[in-house]
């Protein structure tokens, strides 16, 4: 399922393509929007989601292994906005960035430690840093659950 370039894992992907459950990719993002975007957060996205990013700008569907079952990754372009929107940063430490999410639950790049973001989950109902729930490592990890 995966390219191998240059030690970096890169997806397979094709826009509107089947993948694993009902997983649809959007067109890839410009290496350039990803870095303006980073520059806009004031934090570097981990590797595996840039290469994500570039594969598939994005994308939404269903996973045969998840507990909770409809994903919807948001465009690069719209991060920024979306944080705002849901008032991310109002409610939780600004080191925490919503990236998706499944329903009314958020995914988040958790920047609170060092290293690469861990993948936590909380209910935009309720942005409460006491409910928030760990989801994976790192964003590799996370996204073979849905690819």
């Amino acid at each position: 399922m995966f390219l191998v370039r240059r030690g970096l894992q890169l997806w397979r992907l094709k826009k509107g393509h089947k993948i694993m459950g009902e997983f649809y990719k959007n067109d890839g993002c410009d290496i350039a929007v990803i870095e303006r975007i980073e520059a806009e957060i004031g934090k570097p996205f981990p590797v595996s989601y840039k290469d994500f990013l570039c594969q598939s700008n994005g994308g939404e569907g269903t996973s045969e292994i998840r507990e909770r079952s409809y994903i919807y990754l948001w465009r690069c372009e719209d991060i920024t906005q979306y944080n705002k929107d849901y008032c991310v940063q109002k409610y939780l430490p600004e080191n925490i960035v919503a990236f998706g999410m499944e329903g009314d639950y958020g995914y988040f790049l958790d920047y609170r430690e060092p290293g690469e973001p861990k993948i936590i989950s909380c209910s935009f109902g309720d942005l409460d840093i006491a409910e928030v729930q760990p989801e994976a490592d790192t964003f590799e990890e996370f996204i073979k659950d849905w690819l």
